[in-house]
């Protein structure tokens, strides 16, 4: 058996003195008896109890006097050996003294007891500083029973689990619930639909399932104590999920891991796997996780996790672990998003495609107004619980047109400024309403609570909140509604309905195949490691980096129109998803950049970068399709129209820069000599001298710094206003030719 090692407790005064030695090797000794003996030195007063009539009272005098003292075991049994001898000095509570046989190390604890000897193991630390308890501080189990194992045992524990893994040639997958494999909602309107045939959206939900759970109410409508009341959720499982469960769990052995309750996640498992097969009672909720905002590995296998994958949609929750497989959320529900989120960070950064498989544009467009109503309802709260940071954003004080032209466009009303205001105006106004979604927001009282005691009733409160807001404003039947609408204004003859809720999510086709070729390297790799005999396991960690990395390696990312103000690019959560990709985000615009991805072509970036031939101009969407499919997918599809760059940028016939010339200001003069004449004054003044200085300003205002302010750069976009046309002068255009040549002299002089 294993021996105990002790030490002087950390209350001692070092250092101490070893003046004897008590018992010897062999000696069986009890709890508390004194083992050793021992002398330390300490400060004090001198002049203790001394009168003086001296005012003021001169300082005490300090002697160092020597003390004697015991050290008492903290265990029970057999002294092994002793690590000292009488004389030797000890320095701190770190040193060794002596190993001891104890009976029992109460190395597995359960329920406040030693699982071996049955001794109560619930005592405090005493006056020796040890406690039974800290004996066995690592959770071995998926509920609340406590059942707790020392380092050595956890040790012993997983080498049995992994050579039973390894001999069923089977790895370990750790499945997030909500948005990653099925989507939630309390809106009663789902149930309605359900016994509707006629309701255009029953087929996306006649399979919906059903539970309900006890919950209590904010308020008490009678004006008593509030009392649980019983609230229904429904279930939407993400499509493929019953063959991804089939096939997968032939080669891991799952666990589910929520931030929900314990009682949602055994219903969840419930619908899901209800004969046990495939998580049997693998389960753990956030009742026992020890975090609200984290998940941990370490909580499932404190000692190894090389043999262990991760899907869920947040990889922040992860701290972006290395095991992680972030799936796409998940978003059956148009606006519900996680009913869960109250217990999670806020999300910094958030983005999702442009146009999700399948759906429909008024939707998207109901959708975002939704969120845009709601925003201004509650202009300084984050929505949790049933909405999600989604849809088009602007990143870092990017404006979409200089604002004298937005002014012009207004003041004419021209097709023109109207498109450009449909398409900058309400992202703009989306986001100077929009609190940012940086780490450091202080929306949500989980956030902002320090002890777990009170964050946990703060969550639930918020949670409560939310269900309560779903239930009793039916969001999805005012979507409903709201598309209806639309379509019967666009046409009054087509009396057909159009259904808001789509049912063509694929992403567990693509997991499921990640999740095979992950299985298959990995025994591959150890079948290697074996036949050359090397005593060492793969680790999963290094396989999807293998995997991940090629799909976006070598690429340079721009991000614009996409990144919320106020986020730290690099720590976007876009941003972390394509580094895990293989991907450089950058936030500047240089020959470097592979690729803008821009929520529009009418982006301050989009025009400076089109200057540059190899760039590629792309949405969102094809992240997303790269993302999913774990390759690099052509940009066919995903592309920025180029006629809507060139309307905004340089055109096909105008200056490029070579990108393989080191030197961009030679070439651009090369291209074209600078004249007045060369330009094109009926556009906003866009040269690239013009563009370069500008880019340079910004940069050297972010320098220190990741954000930028959305007023800084409007103030950028008035210095760059476009000369008036002739047409728009009132008295012609002989003056401005006038101007124009001497300021093409004065410029050539410079």
């Amino acid at each position: 058996m294993e021996s105990t090692n002790i030490a002087l407790p950390a209350s001692t005064i070092f250092p101490v003195e070893v003046t004897a030695i008590l018992k010897g090797a062999g000696d069986e000794i009890e709890k508390f008896a004194p083992i050793l003996t021992f002398k330390y030195w300490h400060e004090v007063e001198d002049n203790i109890g001394e009168e003086t009539n001296v005012f003021p009272k001169p300082p005490p005098t300090m002697v160092r006097k020597e003390f004697f003292s015991n050290f008492e075991s903290p265990v029970k049994g057999q002294i092994d050996n002793w690590s000292i001898k009488v004389g030797d000095m000890i320095e701190s509570a770190d040193q060794i003294v002596a190993a001891v046989q104890e009976p029992c190390t109460h190395a597995v604890q359960y329920g406040g007891m030693c699982a071996w000897c049955g001794a109560s193991v619930a005592d405090e630390k005493d006056y020796t500083d040890f406690s039974n308890k800290d004996r066995a501080p690592i959770s071995m189990s998926h509920s609340t029973a406590g059942l707790t194992v020392s380092l050595s045992e956890a040790q012993r524990l997983e080498e049995g689990s992994t050579k039973q893994l390894l001999k069923q040639r089977k790895l370990i997958l750790v499945v997030d619930l909500d948005q990653t494999v099925i989507h939630v909602t309390v809106d009663p309107t789902v149930g309605e639909w359900k016994k509707d045939p006629s309701n255009p959206n029953y087929d996306a939900v006649k399979d919906v399932r059903v539970f309900s759970l006890e919950e209590m109410t904010m308020v008490s409508y009678d004006g008593g104590k509030p009392v649980p009341q019983l609230c229904y959720y429904y279930v939407k499982l993400r499509p493929h999920l019953k063959e991804f469960l089939e096939v997968v769990s032939e080669k891991y052995e799952l666990h589910i891991y929520t931030m929900a309750t314990r009682a949602y996640a055994k219903a969840i498992a419930e619908i899901i796997d209800p004969d046990g097969r495939y998580f049997g009672d693998r389960i753990l909720s956030r009742d026992e996780s020890g975090s609200l905002t984290q998940k941990s590995l370490q909580r499932l296998f404190p000692v190894d996790t090389s043999m262990v994958a991760i899907i869920d949609d947040r990889g922040d929750v992860w701290k972006w672990s290395k095991n992680l497989i972030r799936v796409v959320p998940y978003d059956f529900f148009v606006g519900i998003g996680d009913i869960n989120s109250s217990f999670l960070p806020q999300r910094a950064g958030m983005v999702t495609p442009n146009k999700p498989p399948g759906k429909d544009e008024r939707i998207e467009e109901l959708d975002d107004k939704k969120e845009g109503n709601e925003q201004e309802d509650n202009p300084t709260t984050e929505s949790n619980g049933t909405n999600e940071d989604k849809g088009k954003e602007i990143d870092n004080g990017e404006s979409d047109e200089d604002s004298d032209k937005k002014e012009h466009d207004k003041k004419v009303e021209t097709t023109e400024g109207s498109e450009a205001d449909e398409k900058s105006d309400p992202e703009t106004t989306e986001e100077a309403t929009k609190p940012s979604s940086a780490p450091a927001e202080k929306a949500s009282p989980v956030a902002n609570m320090l002890s777990l005691d009170k964050a946990l009733p703060a969550a639930e409160d918020e949670r409560k909140c939310s269900l309560e807001a779903q239930q009793k404003d039916r969001p999805l039947a005012k979507l409903q509604s709201d598309l209806d609408s639309a379509s019967s204004s666009e046409d009054e003859s087509h009396e057909e309905r159009h259904h808001l809720l789509v049912d063509n999510d694929n992403e567990l086709i693509h997991v499921q195949k990640a999740l095979l070729k992950l299985h298959e390297d990995y025994y591959k790799d150890y079948d290697d490691h074996v036949k050359h005999h090397e005593d060492i396991l793969p680790d999963v960690q290094d396989i999807l980096s293998s995997l991940t990395y090629p799909v976006f390696g070598g690429c340079v990312f721009l991000f614009s129109g996409i990144i919320p103000i106020g986020v730290n690019i690099q720590h976007a959560d876009i941003s972390m998803w394509v580094k895990k990709f293989g991907a450089t985000v950058v936030e500047d615009v240089s020959k470097q950049v592979t690729h803008v991805i821009a929520a529009s072509g009418n982006t301050r970036k989009v025009r400076q970068a089109s200057r540059y031939k190899r760039i590629k101009f792309v949405y969102i969407s094809w992240i997303f399709d790269c993302i999913s499919q774990w390759k690099r997918v052509p940009v066919e599809g995903h592309e920025i129209p180029q006629q809507e760059i060139n309307e905004n940028g340089f055109s096909d016939g105008g200056e490029h820069v070579d990108d393989d010339d080191d030197d961009d200001d030679d070439d651009l003069e090369a291209a074209q000599p600078f004249s007045l004449s060369n330009m094109d004054w009926g556009d906003e003044l866009g040269s690239s001298d013009d563009d370069e200085d500008e880019e340079e300003a910004d940069h050297a205002d972010d320098e220190g710094s990741n954000k930028r302010s959305h007023d800084e750069d409007d103030d950028t976009d008035s210095l760059t206003k476009r000369p008036k046309t002739v047409d728009e002068n009132d008295g012609g255009g002989e003056g401005d030719d006038d101007f124009a040549a001497q300021l093409e002299a004065d410029l050539l002089d410079m």
